[in-house]
């Protein structure tokens, strides 16, 4: 059964609203909570968020807390999937080569591939692999692209035109060799996990997603039909009818995926007021800037709790120098 979305307001602290969340769905026992993350980051705030909560019993068990990609690798080994060694770069460039020499020439744009040596392809077979990649990944099958003569070069657009044939035959050769790729893995997992019951028992929440590729967002969406919880952090107003209506604009992947799912949205937790404060620092240079910033922060009790968000990441250490 499909849940309603819930919204925890972007004024809140996720990972204390998200405990709050935790110990309300599962009677104040975390330990019966299976949190999916989309990476390892937020698994140490919330872990931080408990420790700090001195109201809660001790010795405490947390809830397990999982990556997508631990996700995945955890249906593909209850799926019964043999493992498969990570093909590299380097070795997916050769076994692309060779599955284009061993193709029967059907017009001169084969011909004009099989007369390339390795090194002379391998910048194309970067390209392609990477284009086989992102097509796994977004849950849809490499098929060829033969209209495309009037759009790129000749040769690119060869081997656009064979796409579809050379992927079935890189991928036969993968498996061949008990190999595999990150965007093979996904699609493969994603395609099969409608058969697993994953977690029995548990309380499942899929927490902090925002943008989704098509594997990512085929597997979660069968994990929320099947009774997960969809946890976001956005505009409060993504849980208006209809849904996302007035969201702010930075929040139109949430708006978009809530239409995807045609889903419901609930607010978790009222949303804090919060009074925000401008500093304009004017200074002759970047570093004088800087220095103002590190007085302010000096003198602001809630400096441990400030972000600085960076335009640019060639500022990154000049802020942490000063």
């Amino acid at each position: 059964m499909s849940r309603p979305f819930i919204i925890i307001p972007w004024q809140n602290d996720f990972s204390e609203e998200l405990k709050k969340l935790i110990l309300e769905k599962c009677g104040g026992r975390p330990e019966d909570a299976i949190v999916i993350f989309p990476h390892t980051r937020p698994k140490r705030y919330l872990a931080d968020a408990f420790r700090r909560d001195e109201s809660l019993p001790r010795p405490l068990l947390l809830p397990r807390m999982l990556t997508l990609r631990e996700l995945f690798e955890y249906c593909r080994t209850r799926l019964g999937l043999p493992p498969a060694r990570p093909v590299s770069m380097p070795d997916a460039v050769t076994l692309l080569y060779r599955c284009i020499l061993n193709l029967t020439p059907e017009n001169a744009a084969y011909a004009r591939l099989r007369e390339m040596d390795i090194a002379e392809f391998f910048p194309w077979g970067v390209r392609l692999f990477n284009l086989i990649e992102e097509c796994l990944a977004q849950g849809v099958l490499p098929k060829d692209i033969v209209h495309a003569r009037a759009e790129v070069a000749p040769l690119p657009a060869s081997l656009l035109g064979m796409l579809g044939v050379v992927h079935e035959a890189f991928t036969e050769a993968l498996r061949k060799k008990g190999c595999s790729t990150p965007g093979l893995d996904a699609f493969d997992t994603a395609q099969r996990a409608a058969r697993l019951k994953l977690f029995p028992g548990k309380i499942l929440l899929l927490a902090g997603f925002a943008a989704l590729n098509g594997t990512e967002e085929k597997l979660l969406r069968q994990l929320w039909e099947k009774g997960a919880f969809m946890v976001l952090h956005g505009d409060p107003t993504l849980a208006e009818i209809p849904a996302g209506s007035r969201a702010h604009w930075s929040c139109e992947d949430h708006a978009a995926l809530l239409r995807r799912r045609q889903a419901k949205a609930e607010l978790f937790g009222k949303p804090e007021q919060r009074e925000t404060k401008l500093h304009f620092l004017a200074g002759h240079d970047l570093h004088s800037q800087l220095a103002a910033l590190a007085r302010i922060l000096e003198n602001d009790e809630e400096a441990p709790s400030t972000a600085v968000v960076l335009s640019n990441p060639s500022l990154l250490m000049p802020v942490l120098h000063h």
